[in-house]
């Protein structure tokens, strides 16, 4: 069992709220009111509540039945209670305790109201609570804004006290909210830069959950505008890749649209990725084109004899017809369908010996 000593500054009965005359009952109950109040595990082991709690449970301890006796008497030594109190603790030395805790109420009258105002006050805070914990928040602010004053502060003090905490559970509930949204705007964006930009943007600090009561609306709104801003240049880059894949394909007398068409793409939907793999067919075509001229041999008929389509040939294709083409001396279209037939893994029992 830890000494018994009183300390001025941590008073056990202004710690646990409590009248010196205070029943044994008195003091079980508003200890266990206290500590499920400031329990660490009710607030994630914050070290605010955990000092308070420590507080009350040396509080406790003063107090409890075995140890009472020898606190009053160290706290009457260092306090020594004026002239009245002592006067009234003498003639009501033979009353019950229930007489002796209405001779302090009567005493301290002046303190009645605010002790009936502070157990109102800690009754709304019980019940406003877990709406705070709802959205990650905690009233132990709230609660040590009046910590060791009770007496000392007014019936209206504490009722104001009571509006400011509406007040900012309000303010929470917005904070929260603006957290909310953004997570949901955050997730859109990035299916949308991935989808359509091959892009994203990590704001671990902004969508953590952890840093839910960390940032108010206007941070939200801010890094909102950023990554519009972002998306809107991704988009316009976007844009201009197509029109240029729209102009190179015009120049090759190519129809945009259904390039596009017959490769199941559409414009709206179309990845950069895409556009840039679209984009990189030209120059294969150009050059499987100019191997032919020389051939005489248009690439839209030699596509077609080989069961192929301008307007769905792949890269890999024409990079395959063009490295069979390399390797050929003199090309001619039957060679050239021979090797290409082969290579494409043609049952080779179909053919004519």
């Amino acid at each position: 069992m830890s000494e018994i000593i009183y300390n001025k500054d941590k008073d056990s009965y202004q710690i646990l709220g409590l009248s010196p005359l205070a029943t044994d009952e008195e003091i079980k109950s508003r200890y266990r009111k206290l500590s499920r109040l400031f329990h660490p595990d009710l607030h994630n082991s914050d070290p605010a509540s955990q000092k308070k709690q420590q507080d009350i449970n040396e509080a406790y301890n003063n107090l409890n039945s075995q140890n009472r006796t020898t606190y009053d008497k160290l706290r009457n030594e260092v306090l020594k209670p004026n002239k009245l109190i002592k006067k009234f603790g003498e003639t009501l030395n033979d009353l019950s305790k229930t007489a002796s805790n209405f001779a302090f109420r009567f005493i301290n009258s002046s303190g009645i109201e605010n002790l009936e105002a502070y157990d109102e006050y800690i009754k709304f805070l019980h019940e406003i609570e877990p709406k705070f914990i709802e959205y990650g928040e905690s009233i132990i602010p709230f609660l040590e804004g009046v910590a060791n004053k009770r007496g000392k502060i007014s019936k209206e003090t504490l009722e104001q006290y009571q509006i400011t905490i509406k007040r900012e559970l309000e303010f929470v509930k917005r904070r929260a909210s603006a957290f909310d949204e953004f997570q949901i705007f955050y997730k859109k964006s990035i299916e949308e830069m991935q989808k359509l930009y091959n892009k994203t943007i990590p704001l671990k600090d902004y969508t953590n959950p952890s840093n839910r009561t960390k940032y108010n609306q206007s941070d939200y709104e801010k890094k909102k505008t950023e990554i519009k801003n972002i998306l809107k240049k991704l988009s316009e880059e976007r844009l201009m890749a197509l029109n240029n894949l729209k102009v190179e394909l015009g120049k090759r007398y190519i129809r945009y649209n259904d390039f596009l068409k017959f490769r199941g793409l559409e414009e709206q939907t179309i990845s950069s990725l895409s556009i840039s793999k679209l984009n990189n067919l030209l120059p294969l075509i150009d050059q499987l084109k100019i191997i032919l001229n020389k051939q005489g041999i248009a690439i839209e008929d030699y596509l077609n004899n080989m069961g192929l389509n301008i307007m769905t040939v792949t890269e890999e294709q024409l990079e395959l017809i063009l490295n069979n083409l390399s390797t050929m001396q003199s090309p001619n279209l039957v060679e050239l369908d021979k090797i290409l037939r082969e290579n494409s893994g043609e049952d080779k029992t179909m053919r004519t010996p």
